[in-house]
């Protein structure tokens, strides 16, 4: 059965340990504020990104695979392709 005397104690036990954490807490903050800096980053120089070169590419219709319009046929005997 609840009485008064478990109640507060359990009131006292729950207020000790919530400000107990909070004390903790507080002492990690303050010597993690204490501890040196680490360096900031150089900021990296805006660079032009890199020139990527495409290649267009078309649908060869002997095998439905994509093949770059500047190269041969695709290696079947029944592709339209010269070359």
């Amino acid at each position: 059965m609840l009485s008064f005397s478990k109640i507060l104690f359990t009131l006292v036990l729950i207020a000790v340990v919530f400000y107990g954490a909070k004390l903790i807490g507080r002492r990690v903050g303050a010597t993690a504020a204490k501890a040196p800096k680490a360096p900031k980053a150089k900021k990296a120089t805006a660079k032009s990104p890199p020139k990527v070169e495409t290649v267009d590419l078309s649908k060869c219709p002997a095998c439905d695979s994509f093949i770059a319009d500047d190269a041969g046929n695709c290696g079947r005997g029944d592709c339209p392709r010269l070359g």
